[in-house]
């Protein structure tokens, strides 16, 4: 799925489709924003895309089929339990996000992601570069500031 009439292109991470659609309505056509609902849909766009200006992401995967969940290189992940099921899809995105990393790619990258604590940041931000964290309450306004930073440092 593509939205958006050109500019900059975004490819979103989640397993639903609020956060595009969010993008889509209020960001289109400055910028231009595709959905990975997987990992393998990402990897996909990604080769047919290779200048894509961003990934977004969101951190939450609940609503994707377990068998589509990857671990930190890629593979399967293969919970044992449901509480090692849940926390792998709760932690979807970062999981995610080390695949890429461990690929080489390095397309910058936005989570959204309320996180824990200071050091969970840190550590997420220096091991996963270049990475930003952004709060799941920010705003649009601030979502166009850092959209065009991106978009200007890639350019």
């Amino acid at each position: 799925m593509h939205s958006g009439q050109g500019g900059p292109r975004f490819i979103v991470c989640e397993d639903g489709d609020e956060y595009v659609r969010r993008f889509t309505r209020f960001l289109s056509p400055r910028f231009a924003f595709s959905r990975a609902n997987d990992y393998v849909t990402l990897c996909d766009l990604l080769e047919s895309d290779p200048a894509v200006t961003g990934l977004l992401f969101d951190l939450d995967f609940r609503r994707t089929p377990v068998e589509r969940l990857v671990d930190e290189l890629g593979g399967k992940a293969l919970p044992a339990t449901d509480e090692e099921q849940r926390h792998i899809a709760a932690n979807q995105g970062i999981a995610m996000i080390c695949a890429l990393r461990h690929r080489g790619n390095q397309t910058p990258i936005i989570l959204f992601a309320d996180l824990e604590s200071d050091k969970q940041l840190e550590f997420l931000t220096r091991t996963l570069s270049p990475l930003q964290v952004a709060p799941s309450s920010l705003g649009l306004n601030e979502l166009l500031v850092l959209l065009d930073r991106l978009a200007g440092s890639v350019s």
